[in-house]
């Protein structure tokens, strides 16, 4: 009996059949059908396709063999790897001096006849063999090779199908392990700035009571706003740690939300100066949408007009469109413009926008990442429109519901 030789690139083969999943054990449901077709055509007994191990050849996919592996010493399709170009034919194994001794055909399955065609991929790696056969002298018509030769180009389609799946298994658990680890972190973090935030909040509500009835109206006016940012903030901690888990946790959340009421709360808190000219619709709607989403746009679009102005008589303007499937928003001003050059990266995390005549030392460049990515999460869109001198449109979507398409 010839022992099959070992191809050439062996290791090669060998890692490719680890990458694509097919050294591990398991139930291979979808090459039923493919091995039940081959048996057919060719009007064999046995239909396998056998994956050629270290030390075993394992079958994936099996019609009428009662095993489901063999030692590859002693292995037909051991033999066949080892030519990539063709199909190894053995019309009567007991008359072949390679296997006429080999315990396959002197015991059980009582090979005789077989065909083995490689399954090659597209590096010239054999990583077993759709093979078929018979316990009698026989041989394959050109018909019924032509159709092994389709069915073995299938299989190779599933092999790569698999490993594509695979590949996207791994990412996805490196992704879950990267999220967690984020998500534990930020959560650290927050509870650490979440501690500060109230202290800051109690402390101030303490220095009301203590001199209550001693403090103008101004330094009240300073401690109510002190209130009111830590207690938005936390709110805002609490509500980014649900938002950055996953936007399905964070559109449970979702509320009717007044944008007629929104946006004069948000004109109120950002104490807009009064040279601004601010033009908002007398009908904004009420959209259901999350309210600390929607806010934070608001507020950073607004804010970011306020900081870069230029001009002595500075305009805010606010316009809403209703569409088929969206809600359509913009944010105008006349200040200072971005440059072309500048304007697919003013959401980048950092970005800053800078300006000749705008101090901007005190920007951390986040803003408009967050309203970008905000917008998103939402299922949104948001491009900008701008000339240096001349303002900046900033144009946002959102859906009118969590299922809803953007229309362009």
């Amino acid at each position: 009996m010839q022992i099959p030789a070992i191809p050439k690139n062996e290791k090669e083969r060998l890692d490719a059949l680890l990458v694509k999943g097919l050294l591990t054990g398991g139930s291979h449901p979808e090459f039923d059908d493919i091995v039940d077709l081959a048996a057919y055509i060719c009007d064999t007994p046995i239909s396998l396709i056998s994956i050629v191990g270290k030390d075993q050849q394992r079958f994936i996919g099996n019609h009428g063999l009662p095993v489901d592996s063999t030692e590859r010493s002693v292995s037909f399709c051991a033999h066949a790897i080892n030519d990539i170009h063709g199909p190894l034919l053995v019309e009567d194994a007991t008359k072949d001096s390679r296997f006429s001794e080999n315990p396959l055909v002197l015991g059980d399955p009582n090979i005789v006849f077989y065909a083995g065609f490689p399954l090659v991929t597209a590096d010239d790696y054999a990583l077993g063999t759709l093979c078929v056969i018979d316990n009698k002298p026989k041989t394959l018509n050109n018909r019924q090779q032509r159709g092994l030769n389709f069915l073995t180009n299938q299989i190779i389609r599933f092999f790569e199908l698999r490993r594509i799946v695979k590949e996207a298994e791994e990412r996805e658990m490196l992704l879950n392990q990267a999220v967690s680890s984020l998500e534990e972190y930020t959560a650290t973090i927050a509870h650490d700035l979440k501690t500060s935030l109230r202290n800051i909040e109690i402390s101030t509500e303490l220095l009301k009571k203590r001199h209550e009835g001693n403090i103008d109206n101004v330094c009240q006016e300073y401690l109510d706003n002190i209130q009111t940012e830590t207690s938005d903030s936390i709110r805002f901690i609490n509500d980014m740690l649900k938002f950055s888990k996953s936007v399905y946790t964070f559109n449970e959340s979702k509320e009717a939300v007044d944008m007629n009421k929104l946006v004069k709360l948000i004109c109120k808190k950002l104490k807009i100066p009064k040279k601004f000219k601010v033009i908002v619709p007398t009908a904004l709607p009420v959209i259901y949408t999350s309210r600390t989403a929607i806010q934070h746009v608001f507020e950073n679009l607004i804010q970011n007009s306020v900081k870069y102005t230029d001009k002595a008589k500075p305009v805010i303007e606010i316009q809403y469109r209703s569409k088929k499937n969206a809600h359509s928003f913009k944010v105008i001003d006349n200040g200072c413009g971005i440059p072309k050059s500048r304007q697919e990266s003013v959401f980048n995390l950092f970005n800053r926008i800078t300006t000749e005549n705008v101090d901007n030392e005190n920007s951390s460049g986040v803003g408009l990442a967050i309203v970008k990515r905000l917008i998103l999460l939402l299922g949104g869109s948001i491009k900008i429109k701008s000339k240096v001198g001349k303002g900046a449109k900033f144009i946002f979507k959102i859906p009118k519901d969590s299922e809803g398409k953007i229309d362009v």
